[in-house]
């Protein structure tokens, strides 16, 4: 058992550093903060020093460099629906899980759209932001094609009429299309 000088606490000797020369008097915790204090307060002389150390081996401190970075540095993950890079599980928690969702949620509607062998007319044309909902232009062919959530359920699909006429104007604007005259012919 030790007294340190510093805490003035009864400690194991364990709780010491050993030093070969002097038997240290200050317990570890004490210490630590003592070179802390030191160094902050004597900054010239302490990086003075470093300087010096690197200068006569600077093999020695480029392989501890390298240990530290390859300890110290951030794990890089890649999520896998969206295929975001991202260091912590936190970032990807707070900034990618919401657009994560969306894209397995798309990723399900297509998954389901292919398994009822609908035919899309044309690939999707509006930003990842948007929520999109496949109309069905000709019920019996199994024809379809991507419209904007909101815009097609604008009219409910138990009033089909009103929905279809509805769908059909917006189609109209949104791609140039008269489905309305092929609709008739066919």
């Amino acid at each position: 058992m030790r007294r340190c000088y510093r805490c003035n606490r009864l400690l194991e000797d364990n709780k010491f550093y050993d030093q070969k020369v002097i038997t240290n008097t200050y317990c570890r915790e004490c210490h630590r903060e003592y070179v802390k204090n030191w160094r902050k307060e004597n900054k010239e002389k302490y990086y003075g020093y470093i300087k010096k150390c690197i200068a006569k081996n600077p093999e020695k401190y480029k392989s501890i460099a390298k240990r530290y970075y390859k300890r110290t540095k951030p794990k890089i993950k890649i999520c896998e629906s969206c295929g975001r890079k991202f260091e912590t599980v936190q970032y990807h928690k707070k900034y990618c899980s919401e657009s994560c969702k969306k894209i397995i949620r798309n990723k399900r509607k297509e998954a389901k759209k292919r398994c009822k062998g609908f035919i899309p007319l044309s690939i999707n044309i509006f930003p990842k932001e948007i929520d999109v909902d496949y109309h069905h232009i000709f019920p019996n062919l199994g024809l379809v094609i991507p419209m904007p959530r909101l815009t097609h359920l604008y009219v409910n699909g138990n009033e089909l009429n009103k929905h279809f006429e509805h769908n059909l104007y917006w189609i109209n604007k949104l791609y140039c299309i008269d489905f309305k005259s092929m609709r008739e012919i066919l």
